[in-house]
């Protein structure tokens, strides 16, 4: 192995495999051989990155700060589609930022809690804040939404994504909203613009997923499939009705 930067043709070729820590994929779980990860919530996942990105793109920004960012793959989203634009991740967790730094390594990230200290970073044209509101305690939610809207002058965006009522509370969240307690929460500071209802429920879909996607037999590897399947979910079952949606995606502008 080369010191330095100076590496030779086959450092380089593992060098580049370093985006994504493979060796970690081969496993013993509970005693049995096992080389796949799999995640059934990851078409949703994407449905709604490619959502809030189609939102982003309505019009142009020069800076943008993704609140809760966790371990970074929103936003190296956002720079791969607006690489001129100034990014930064902020989260309050450690292990998350050092995640968020090592996936990556050209993007910047920082450890803040931004109710208890305000980074002097400036102000940003758009805030994002992915699926992070129900991680906030209920009592701190306000202080939380007044923290956010210091990082921004008048007219700028904001641009979230948080479960609705219409599914039960997980273990890990505070609490789930419908689109009145969301916009009430927001009004202080910001003007909704508008809310977008996605990610429909429904039990045959979710059957119907569940059972193609990955089960106790296989995981579904054929790519074929695999996009007859997520083109369905975005075509019939992305956008939705309130009544029968799973999360909101609110955009709102600074006051």
């Amino acid at each position: 192995m080369q010191s330095g930067n100076n590496f030779g043709r086959s450092d380089v070729t593992q060098e580049s495999q370093y985006t994504f820590p493979y060796h970690y994929i081969a496993s013993f779980e509970n005693g049995h051989f096992c080389q796949h990860l799999y995640w059934s919530w990851g078409f949703r996942y994407l449905g709604g990155l490619e959502l809030v990105l189609s939102i982003l793109g309505e019009e142009p920004f020069e800076s943008l700060i993704d609140i809760g960012c966790g371990d970074g793959r929103f936003l190296r989203e956002v720079s791969n589609k607006f690489a001129e634009s100034a990014l930064i991740g902020i989260d309050n967790s450690p292990r998350a930022i050092d995640l968020a730094r090592a996936m990556n390594p050209a993007l910047s990230f920082e450890c803040i809690d931004i109710c208890s200290q305000r980074a002097a970073m400036g102000t940003f044209d758009v805030v994002t804040l992915v699926e992070v509101l129900e991680h906030i305690p209920v009592e701190s939610v306000d202080d939380f939404l007044s923290a956010i809207a210091s990082y921004q002058e008048l007219g700028g965006r904001l641009v979230l994504t948080t479960p609705h009522k219409n599914k039960p509370v997980q273990v890990k969240h505070y609490q789930h909203f419908d689109g009145a307690a969301l916009r009430k929460l927001l009004e202080p500071h910001y003007e909704v613009e508008r809310m977008v209802f996605f990610d429909k429920m429904t039990r045959i879909f979710n059957r119907l997923m569940s059972s193609f996607l990955g089960n106790s037999l296989f995981i579904l590897n054929n790519h074929f499939l695999l996009d007859i399947l997520f083109n369905i979910y975005r075509k019939h079952f992305l956008i939705c009705s309130e009544a029968r949606c799973g999360r909101i995606c609110l955009v709102g502008r600074k006051k």
